[in-house]
C-alpha cells in the first residue's frame, strides 16, 4: 500500500464530458456558463421541504446525488443550505438556520448565500459541485465522475492559493487538505474506496499541518460515529500525520480521546487556546489531564 494517498493529476481516459452516455435519468442542462447536469430525485424524509430559491448542497447534495445514481447513500452529518434568491426574506433564512444549522447555528454560522451561476467555481471539491432542489439534483460532470469513484480533488486554482512562507511555495490550505484526507477516510469505510488527486505530496508532511485543522478534521469525523473517526486516525497515522506509528493496545474508541488531548496539549504549547470539541467526551480529555 503506498503511504501516501493518489496525489498525481486524473489520467485522461477516466475523465468523463458531456458528450459521454449519461446515467438513466440525468441530461445536460441549457443555459450555463460551463457543462451542468440534471437529474430528478425522490427526496429522503431526513431532508425537509425548502423555499423557493433555497437549495441543499454539501453533504446533503452529495446523499440526493448518491441517490438519483442509485449509488450507496453516504449518511447526512449536517444539512447545508445555501440561498440563491437576492431578494430573500432574512427571517426565513434565520428560521431555516435556527431548524437545520445545528452546531454551525451555535457559532455564529448557517444558511449561506450564492449565486446559482457562478456557485460551482466556489466549492472547495469537484466532490462538491452539486446543489438540489426539493426534487432535482444539478452537478457538473467533475462531481458526477468524483462521487462515482470517490475522488476527492480541489476546484480550479485552490490547491494553489495558500502560502507556505516557509517553504517559499504555494498549495492547498491546511484546513482542506485535512478535510480531504476526512473525505477519504469515511468513503473508505463506507463505500470500501477512497483517494485524493491533485494534492501535492508535500502537503501530507506533519510539518505543513497544524494540530488544529487536524483537530477541525477529527471533530467531523467524530460526528459521524467511532468507525468513521477511527478509519481517520488510522488515515493519520499512515501517513506519519501524528508523529506516533501505533497506538498502545490497539485501534479502539479510547484512542480518539487521547489523539484529542494530544492534539489540544500541542495547541496550548503554541501559545493558543485549546479546541472546543462538540463531544464533551473530547473536550474534557485535556482539561483532565491537566487535573490529574
Amino acid at each position: 500500500m503506498e503511504k501516501f494517498p493518489t496525489t498525481k493529476a486524473i489520467p485522461e481516459k477516466r475523465t468523463r464530458t458531456p458528450e459521454d452516455v449519461l446515467p438513466n435519468g440525468f441530461a445536460m442542462v441549457d443555459g450555463w456558463p460551463h457543462p451542468v447536469l440534471c437529474a430528478g430525485y425522490e427526496k429522503p424524509s431526513t431532508l425537509p421541504d425548502l423555499p423557493d430559491g433555497y437549495v441543499f448542497t454539501g453533504g446533503a447534495a452529495r446523499h440526493v446525488a448518491r441517490r438519483a445514481l442509485g449509488l450507496p447513500e453516504e449518511p447526512i452529518r449536517d444539512i447545508d443550505i445555501t440561498c440563491f434568491d437576492p431578494e430573500a426574506d432574512q427571517d426565513v433564512s434565520d428560521r431555516l438556520t435556527a431548524d437545520y444549522g445545528g452546531r454551525d447555528a451555535v457559532y455564529g454560522y448557517g444558511v449561506s448565500s450564492g449565486d446559482k451561476n457562478s456557485y460551482f467555481t466556489t466549492c472547495d471539491f469537484t466532490a462538491n459541485q452539486i446543489y438540489a432542489t426539493n426534487n432535482r439534483v444539478f452537478l457538473t460532470p467533475a462531481a458526477l465522475q468524483d462521487i462515482s469513484d470517490c475522488l476527492v480533488r480541489p476546484v480550479g486554482d485552490r490547491k494553489d492559493q495558500y502560502d507556505f512562507w516557509h517553504l517559499d511555495e504555494t498549495g492547498l490550505n491546511p484546513k482542506l487538505v485535512m478535510k480531504a484526507l476526512y473525505l477519504v477516510a469515511s468513503w473508505k469505510k463506507l463505500f470500501g474506496k477512497g483517494e485524493v488527486a491533485d494534492i501535492s505530496e508535500w502537503q501530507f508532511h506533519p510539518e505543513n499541518i497544524t494540530p488544529f485543522h487536524i483537530a477541525l478534521a477529527l471533530n467531523k469525523a467524530v460526528d459521524r460515529g467511532d468507525q468513521i473517526a477511527m478509519a481517520f486516525y488510522e488515515e493519520l497515522i499512515r501517513l506519519g500525520i501524528t508523529g506516533i506509528d501505533a497506538l498502545p493496545g490497539g485501534y479502539e474508541a479510547y484512542s480518539i480521546r487521547e489523539l484529542a488531548r494530544m492534539l489540544n496539549q500541542r495547541i496550548d504549547e503554541g501559545g493558543c487556546y485549546p479546541f472546543t470539541f462538540d463531544d464533551p467526551w473530547l473536550d474534557t480529555a485535556y482539561s483532565q489531564y491537566l487535573s490529574d
